[in-house]
């Protein structure tokens, strides 16, 4: 059976791009840092590593319906190097280059949207030589931002190659790694010794929200790599709100704002259903980036442009996607057994009735996602039922826990080798939140046996099929193909997880010699998010270049932006992200007569189809925004950058609760501990306490100095003063200047409750539960220094 991916001439004819076509909640993109390098994905900074606590990204696979596996394989992308460099010197842009870099030229905003590997970062960078030549003498400051911190030194050595020696010396990297105080943050980015500071967004966000003074106008071009990325609570996003709420509270100072460029393969259209939803998120795009004209587009030098790319094709061959074997056979029954316990405590739990919440797990699809959401909102029902006498949830919410571990073992079962899936299950079991439940008892009495003899047949008789396809298709490129330098090919395999991406490559690499195999996945500061840091990240990266490894498996942190010209073939195993994946993507083989391989099931074909229907309809959408007039455009963004103000100034200033009454207490005992009218947020994500009189309402333990981040170095715990029931807190230092050094204290959400005036009890997870009912206000750095002075917290040992 053969499906093709591109639809027919007849088949455009039909499509109705404005009729709404379902989309699953994991195709529209999200920050999750799951992916991020710097990961602003993610609340980290409410998961300090005094607490070790599970933070995976063991989260969603395809369902099992037992559908047909698909190996899709896409024809050569041909990659020409989109710049040329000319007598060692300077690089020449070709001539769609120079054509899609008028306006910047000229100092107006814009979009720069360009194929992946067509040469954006030439084009940025030439307008960097160009701005700092016409503004020669004056007071200049360039940001180039990226969107992960793996991306800042190539991108930096990028320009400083392009603008030549004159320059090189004044640029700089930064990224929140790189700062040793929140003094030396403000001087990098105000002094004039660096005209260029290419750096991480969050680090920049950290800036404007740590001092009082700081200001857009402080800069004079600001260049988003990747802009794509500009929405929600995304860095970029947060900046550009920056952007227009100095731009609207001080119209008449709009011109001394700085040029706003954005540079992407492709703009997206979020979660848009309809041809007008995706023109409208386009627009809002152009909006926020405040364009005065219509996005450039290449038009004279189409051809010379499309002479460096070939449309990739798609083609399938059928397995059998649910892996069948005893073992997750197995896995099934001890989940039936679980859901069956839960049923019966709850149907004698009168308090779960009162909170109307059905618990209706699927009856015979144990791999459904659906399966987890029941989980989600039975947890959640039985924490509301916690205020009802009648009820401690406590055993049955172990039992829920128990079941989301079998049913992620059983994803990996179902995607890795069986053994990789017993691992996974007794590293669980040995979890604190596990412990002390009648399932766990069972397990170690009843089914840890059965399941290690069952994991242990896998190589002899039950092989999963899917890593038996990849294997295949890995061969077809090893065995056939040679770099021009007679060395290995470079092959990337892309999946959904970071704790996949470890399986894959350990299996790899235990095949033979030929398969030379790592992982690079994103890096978080959690020890148990199986993350990498940014050295490991370039070492990795420097050895697959080189020719070390010839496989890479790596999540979606490579999906974007890094320059690999080695890599001729890239595999996505059971994995699809959204549309602007799907147009980067092929961006990634460098390499002549590169390949591009797909493993997918039904489920992820279809969303695959899905998906290219969105591409389609972006398409659409960008080509109606370039037919509006010039006039038409402008009133359109003036009118939408207006609304997307007035939105951020009702987000920030209704709805939320005074925090005057509301304590902080410990979870286990419900000590008072603190107030939340003393917690301020610092850099928009440090949630930090400022009470003077906390040493006598907690036990301050210090501790030898960890890790550092934003001039924050961790150096103890905070401890509940009835008998060390808990942890509730870390203490850091904050290096406010070279010469001012303060302690601060940030609670973890997951060890305290809040306590309302009239009585009520708020457990929280994280710091977003919080700022969600709540007002916090933000402190300043100019406020933090003032307070240190008179307040013995943060008086330093």
């Amino acid at each position: 059976m053969t499906w093709m991916t591109k639809m027919s001439e007849e088949e455009d004819d039909i499509l109705d791009l404005n009729e709404p076509v379902s989309t699953n909640d994991d195709m529209e993109v999200s920050i999750t840092f799951d992916e991020l390098l710097d990961d602003s994905e993610t609340s980290e900074t409410d998961l300090p590593a005094s607490i070790k606590r599970k933070q995976e990204d063991d989260t969603e696979a395809s369902s099992a319906k037992e559908p047909k596996l698909e190996t899709q394989i896409f024809l050569p992308v041909k990659e020409k190097l989109a710049v040329e460099q000319s007598g060692g010197q300077k690089y020449q842009l070709r001539g769609y280059q120079r054509e899609i870099s008028q306006k910047i030229l000229k100092g107006e905003n814009d979009i720069i949207i360009m194929p992946t590997g067509t040469g954006k970062t030439a084009v940025a960078a030439n307008l960097v030589l160009r701005h700092l030549e016409q503004r020669s003498g004056e007071s200049v400051k360039v940001l180039f931002l990226v969107p992960r911190v793996v991306l800042v030194e190539q991108q930096l050595d990028a320009i400083q190659q392009y603008i030549g020696d004159e320059w090189k010396d004044k640029c700089r990297r930064m990224s929140g790694a790189d700062l040793d105080s929140m003094e030396t943050l403000k001087n990098l980015l105000t002094e004039k010794e660096y005209a260029v500071i290419v750096a991480t967004p969050q680090i920049i966000l950290n800036y404007f929200y740590a001092f009082e003074r700081s200001t857009m106008r402080d800069f004079t071009l600001i260049i988003f790599d990747e802009c794509h990325n500009a929405r929600g609570n995304d860095p970029y996003n947060k900046l550009l709100e920056e952007y227009m709420k100095e731009r609207a509270e001080n119209p008449d100072g709009a011109s001394k704002l700085p040029q706003l460029v954005g540079m992407t393969a492709t703009v997206g259209i979020g979660g848009a259903k309809t041809g007008g939803e995706a023109q409208n998120y386009i627009m809002d795009v152009c909006s926020k980036l405040s364009l005065g004209s219509l996005p450039s587009e290449i038009v004279e030098y189409k051809d010379e442009l499309n002479s460096v790319m070939d449309e990739p094709m798609a083609s399938n061959e059928d397995v059998e996607s649910v892996r069948l074997d005893p073992f997750s056979n197995y896995l099934r029954e001890v989940m039936r057994d679980i859901i069956s316990d839960v049923k019966e405590n709850l149907e004698r739990d009168p308090a779960w009735k009162s909170v109307k919440i059905k618990f209706r797990p699927p009856a015979k699809d144990m791999l459904s996602l659906s399966l987890v959401q029941t989980i989600k909102e039975a947890i959640s029902g039985l924490t509301a039922a916690a205020k009802f006498a009648q009820s401690d949830p406590g055993e049955c919410i172990k039992h829920l826990k128990h079941l989301q571990v079998y049913h992620q073992a059983l994803q990996w079962a179902n995607l890795a080798r069986l053994s990789n899936s017993m691992e996974y299950l007794e590293e669980e079991m040995e979890k604190n939140d596990l412990q002390n439940c009648k399932f766990l008892k069972k397990y170690r009495e009843t089914y840890a046996d059965e399941l290690r003899q069952r994991a242990s047949r896998e190589d002899e008789k039950y092989p999963n099929k899917k890593l038996l396809v990849l294997k295949k298709e890995l061969d077809k490129v090893l065995k056939k193909e040679r770099m021009d330098d007679g060395s290995m090919p470079r092959i990337m395999v892309f999946v959904e997880h970071r704790r996949l991406a470890s399986m894959i490559s350990d299996w790899l690499s235990s095949l033979g010699d030929e398969y030379k195999s790592k992982r690079f996945v994103s890096s978080l500061q959690s020890s148990t998010s199986h993350g990498m840091t940014a050295p490991q990240a370039k070492e990795v990266m420097g050895q697959f270049k080189e020719g070390e490894l010839n496989i890479l498996v790596a999540t979606s942190v490579l999906s974007e932006g890094l320059d690999i010209p080695e890599c001729n073939c890239v595999i996505r195993y059971m994995y699809i992200k959204d549309v602007i994946a799907e147009v980067q993507v092929p961006g990634r083989v460098r390499s002549k007569n590169g390949t591009i391989v797909a493993i997918f099931d039904q489920k992820l074909k279809d969303q695959y189809d899905k998906t290219k229907i969105m591409e389609k309809r972006m398409d659409l959408a960008l080509k109606n925004i370039r037919g509006m007039s010039d006039k038409d455009f402008r009133a359109e963004v003036n009118k939408r950058r207006t609304s997307l103000y007035r939105g951020i100034q009702r987000e920030t200033s209704t709805g939320k609760k005074l925090v005057a009454d509301v304590q902080i207490a410990c979870k286990n005992c419900l000590r008072r501990v603190g107030q939340l009218q003393d917690v301020c947020r610092y850099m928009a994500v440090h949630y930090i306490t400022i009470d003077s009189q906390l040493q006598d309402k907690v036990d301050l333990v210090p501790d030898g100095a960890g890790d550092t981040y934003d001039a924050m170095t961790e150096c103890g715990v905070v401890v509940c003063k009835k008998n060390g029931c808990s942890v509730l807190g870390d203490i850091f230092r904050i290096k406010l200047s070279t010469d001012v050094v303060r302690r601060v204290v940030k609670w973890i959400p997951q060890q305290v409750v809040l306590l309302e005036s009239d009585g009520n009890r708020k457990p929280v997870k994280k710091w977003t539960d919080i700022t969600a009912k709540y007002a916090i206000r933000d402190i300043k750095q100019e406020e933090l220094t003032d307070l240190a002075s008179a307040n013995k917290l943060m008086e330093t040992n």
